[in-house]
């Protein structure tokens, strides 16, 4: 049975060799930060 879309978090405020290729899959459906992913709010303005 397939599953829907994964969410992931990351591990820290750059990405890792893993995460950029994982963030690439097709079965993932978005990316979750954390205080730990994020230095500044500027970083997160839209």
């Amino acid at each position: 049975m397939p599953i829907g879309p994964l969410m992931l978090d990351l591990e820290g405020l750059t990405l890792t060799e893993e995460e950029k290729k994982l963030i690439h899959q097709p079965q993932v459906g978005g990316v979750i930060l954390f205080s730990r992913n994020i230095e500044s709010p500027e970083q997160v303005k839209a």
